[in-house]
């Protein structure tokens, strides 16, 4: 007999189900849900909990043994059931990662693959304890004809910005394509501010005695300096970029990975490198995704106009476990109506699971180079 996706699930613990006749309903019942792991709590034999964006069961009685601990392991006390993400931020060397933590770091997302404290994730050394999740994107500055570049890193030349293709020296942007892509084009220039007003005339000097015939009376004192006229007002600002992450773990439909962000009628959004997962225990692989936007008052998301995507699923049997994941190479859209909106990843069909995204979010005065 073919194992399904909640006999993968429930491994050993299953197959006594099995043997006594038991359903495998039966079995997933007696499973008892727990909440979020605490560590003043003393857990008993298939408990089930949740910790750090995944899903563990109790194998034995145990209290302080954190899930998915490698060092010390906690294997013996606890079993994953689903694996997810647990957004962390920026790495720390103060902090100590367990498995299934991500981070960003030197403009990538990594996630841990084991307990680890001070190990730095791009280090060749490490690379049992992290693995790149997302590939970023490593900001140096105006470009130098000197700098020898890598992949991935982003200079500044001419006002715009620009992504190194393959490793390059001396290779200038915009005429050099095979070496840099454009990122960001030169935002258009801010209106010039308004004349300040003429400032007051000073006093008139008081008119000097008249002197004996022949002699020239002293001159006046001058008048103090008028004040200095207002600045005029700052121009519009050019494109803007900034890394985005969202976790979501529920069942709701709609926007609900997403990142807040406030245009003009006449700009655009751009979302560029974006990852996006779920690992879900329910009913056939259903629940779909896509980029879109919605605007702080509005009743519902809209779709990009524009957006290259890839999506696949790890379907199971009903019921099963599942997950899903895609990329979201590049979309942009134009509301044209200017205001907040929520950007990121429309989840529909969703089986209650856990879900994470992670991207750059681009505002832009016009539409980026594909």
């Amino acid at each position: 007999m073919k194992a399904s996706g909640l006999q993968r699930v429930l491994g050993g613990f299953a197959i006594g189900a099995v043997a006594t006749g038991a359903s495998w309903v039966d079995a997933a019942m007696a499973l008892t849900p727990r909440g979020d792991w605490d560590a003043a709590v003393t857990y008993q034999l298939d408990d089930v909990v949740t910790s750090r964006g995944s899903s563990y069961r109790a194998l034995r009685t145990s209290i302080g043994k954190i899930p998915g601990r490698t060092a010390p392991t906690t294997e013996l006390d606890w079993e994953q059931l689903t694996a997810g993400f647990n957004v962390l931020g920026p790495w720390s060397a103060a902090t100590k990662y367990d498995p299934n933590d991500v981070v960003s770091h030197g403009g990538s997302a990594w996630l841990a693959l084991l307990t680890s404290l001070n190990r730095q994730p791009h280090l060749a050394a490490n690379t049992s304890f992290w693995r790149k999740l997302v590939p970023g994107l490593s900001f140096k500055g105006a470009w130098n004809s000197a700098t020898a570049y890598v992949t991935d890193e982003v200079v500044t030349a001419d006002g715009a910005s620009w992504r190194a293709k393959r490793g390059n020296t001396n290779k200038t942007p915009g005429v050099s394509p095979l070496d840099w892509q454009l990122l960001a084009a030169k935002g258009a220039t801010g209106a010039t501010g308004a004349q300040g007003p003429q400032g007051n005339p000073g006093p008139q000097g008081a008119t000097g005695a008249q002197g004996v015939a022949g002699a020239t009376g002293a001159q006046g004192d001058p008048g103090p300096q008028g004040p200095a006229g207002p600045t005029g007002p700052q121009g519009a600002a050019g494109a803007s970029m900034r890394w985005m992450t969202s976790t979501y773990s529920g069942s709701s439909s709609g926007l609900v990975l997403a990142n807040t962000v406030t245009i003009t009628a006449d700009q655009f959004i751009v979302l560029s490198t974006v990852q996006y997962g779920g690992s879900v225990l329910g009913s056939n692989a259903a629940t779909t995704a896509t980029a879109c936007y919605q605007k702080s008052d509005a009743p519902s998301a809209t779709n990009f106009a524009l957006r290259t995507y890839s999506q696949s699923h790890t379907p199971a049997g009903s019921p099963g476990l599942y997950s899903f994941s895609g990329t979201v190479t590049l979309a942009v859209g134009r509301p044209g109506i200017g205001g907040t909106y929520n950007v990121g990843i429309c989840l529909t069909s969703v089986t209650s699971g856990v879900y994470g995204m992670t991207g750059l979010l681009q505002i832009a005065d016009g539409p980026p180079a594909p």
